[in-house]
């Protein structure tokens, strides 16, 4: 057998030096090397060791869903119908909620009317508006020209709509406003409960 050179021993020692097998049994070695080779396998077993909890865990959730599912689909359904004649009790008392049962055909013409993106309150709002604007239209159709105050006192009103000049006394109705006062510089009407003043 042929004896090594001196750069084919270097090259050997280089070759141990770089394989991680080699670096653990090679006396003398770095050891700061060493921990990084040790550290690096630790962290690998690790990893493993989660993945392969992960794997474990996922397969048992899996096995207790389809345990459930079983366990329930062998029970029926939790919530028994209401076609299949439940009696519903409240507070000791019998109820029997479907006792005025209609056809569908009565309810869809109701849920047909119904607008389900108007809330309760606006629809009150609306029926106030509707009589703002009546007091408004009354406001806008007269005018007071002028008062005479006298033992009769009259108002000289104005119809814009009628193109009319009319003379009121206490008690005198135009459009549904009954004309209830006579001040000076004003006339006070009463429409639905709601006093309205016209000035000139």
């Amino acid at each position: 057998m042929r004896s090594l050179t001196s750069e084919e021993k270097l090259l050997k020692i280089i070759r141990k030096k770089d394989n991680p097998l080699y670096a653990n049994s090679k006396p003398g070695g770095n050891s700061s090397e060493d921990d990084k080779t040790e550290q690096k396998r630790s962290e690998v077993d690790l990893l493993g060791l989660v993945n392969k909890l992960l794997i474990f865990a996922s397969i048992g959730s899996l096995g207790f869903l389809g345990y459930k599912y079983y366990i329930f689909k062998a029970k029926g359904p939790l919530i028994p119908s209401l076609s299949e004649g439940v009696v519903l009790h409240s507070k000791g008392f019998d109820i029997d909620l479907f006792e005025d049962k209609e056809p569908f055909s009565y309810y869809e013409g109701i849920i047909s009317q119904r607008n389900i993106f108007q809330a309760s309150w606006e629809k009150e709002t609306a029926g106030v508006v509707k009589q703002v604007e009546e007091v408004l239209d009354i406001r806008r159709k007269i005018r007071l020209v002028g008062v005479l105050l006298d033992s009769n006192p009259t108002a000289i009103i104005e119809d814009i709509d009628k193109h009319k000049t009319l003379f009121m006394s206490i008690g005198d109705t135009l459009d549904g406003a009954v004309l209830e006062e006579i001040q000076e510089g004003k006339a006070i009407f009463l429409q639905d409960n709601d006093r309205i003043e016209i000035i000139p």
